[in-house]
């Protein structure tokens, strides 16, 4: 074979990857999308940030969803690329990872629902992983599990994340005869 000819094999299969690639990236958001929209309650989509992105993005957050002058959600949500890259996994990977990354999703879905606080939606959030993670694929055991590590570390999330009215009976609680909640 001819260095031209192995270069074009390399290039042709460098290609196929590339596509690849991007259709696993299309599936996976268009399945993100579904759940996002049903708990937004209106059809939104879910944006994985590529890899380049990820390269140069030196931000804290794992998703973000924009919000116009007038408090209007944005149609759609950006997550970061290695939460994608986790819910990729589910139903498996880490529990940590799993679970920051059905939360993430979760949290952002309630962003595009309109909710721009904060507290809210990551309360909100807490109590619709496990919806989420059983769209992904999750066991009951994995869910029980994704959810109590949210909880446990929700009091040391950031200030702008917690609200006394996220617990049971709250003024945050969904469901007032849910299960979701840790014993106190």
């Amino acid at each position: 074979m001819t260095r031209l000819a192995i270069g074009l094999v390399l290039v042709a299969a460098a290609l196929g990857f590339v596509g690849w690639r991007h259709q696993q990236t299309a599936s996976l958001e268009h399945r993100l999308s579904a759940i996002s929209s049903t708990i937004a309650r209106r059809p939104v989509t879910v944006d994985c940030q590529g890899e380049m992105g990820a390269i140069l993005d030196l931000g804290p957050e794992l998703g973000t969803v924009q919000f116009d002058a007038q408090g209007h959600p944005a149609a759609n949500t950006n997550l970061k690329h290695q939460v994608c890259g986790w819910l990729a996994k589910l139903p498996g990977g880490s529990v940590a990872h799993a679970a920051t990354a059905v939360e993430v999703l979760s949290h952002e879905s309630y962003h595009l629902a309109g909710y721009m606080d904060e507290a809210t939606a990551e309360c909100y959030a807490l109590q619709t992983m496990p919806y989420v993670a059983q769209k992904l694929g999750a066991s009951p055991q994995q869910i029980r599990t994704w959810v109590a590590y949210s909880f446990a570390r929700y009091p040391s999330l950031p200030e702008e994340y917690v609200s006394p009215d996220c617990a049971p009976g709250g003024r945050l609680d969904l469901h007032s005869s849910s299960s979701i909640w840790p014993a106190s």
